[in-house]
C-alpha cells in the first residue's frame, strides 16, 4: 500500500478543488426565463441542464430529484481525472536506483478478486427469494 505523503495529499487537495460538482441557477423565473445546471467546475464535463419553458416550471422537479445520478456521473469524471495522476506519482515516487517498484494493481470492487468483499454464510438460503409455484 502506498505511504501516505503530503505531496499525494496536496495533490488530492488540487484535483478535487479543481472538480468541484456545482449547481448553477440563472434568470429569476418571472423577467426573463429560469436556467439550472449540474456541471463540474473544470468546464469540461457537464451533467444537466433545465431551462424553464412555462411559468408552471414544468419537469423542474423531475430534474432535481435525478440529482443523484448527476453525482454519479460527477463521481466517475473525477475518478477518470484522479486514477491517471495518482498512478503517475506513484510511478515517478516510487524508483528504486534504475527500477521502478511495482504499482498495486486497481482492485475490482465489484468482482470476485475483491479481498474487502465480506463472505456471507447464509446467502445460499436466507437471503433468497422463495421461488414461485410453476
Amino acid at each position: 500500500m502506498p505511504d501516505t505523503s503530503p505531496a499525494a495529499g496536496t495533490l488530492l487537495e488540487s484535483i478535487t478543488a479543481a472538480h468541484q460538482f456545482t449547481h448553477s441557477t440563472d434568470g429569476d423565473g418571472w423577467s426573463e426565463r429560469l436556467l439550472e445546471s449540474y456541471d463540474c467546475s473544470c468546464g469540461r464535463s457537464h451533467y444537466a441542464i433545465w431551462v424553464q419553458e412555462d411559468p408552471g416550471l414544468t419537469g423542474r422537479k423531475e430534474f432535481l430529484e435525478r440529482v443523484g445520478s448527476y453525482w454519479d456521473e460527477h463521481s466517475a469524471h473525477l475518478a477518470s481525472v484522479l486514477v491517471p495522476a495518482l498512478e503517475a506519482a506513484w510511478d515517478a515516487g516510487r524508483t528504486v536506483g534504475a527500477e521502478q517498484t511495482a504499482r498495486p494493481t486497481r482492485i475490482d470492487l465489484a468482482g470476485d478478486r475483491n479481498p474487502y468483499r465480506r463472505s456471507d454464510p447464509v446467502r445460499g438460503s436466507a437471503l433468497q427469494f422463495p421461488r414461485e409455484a410453476a
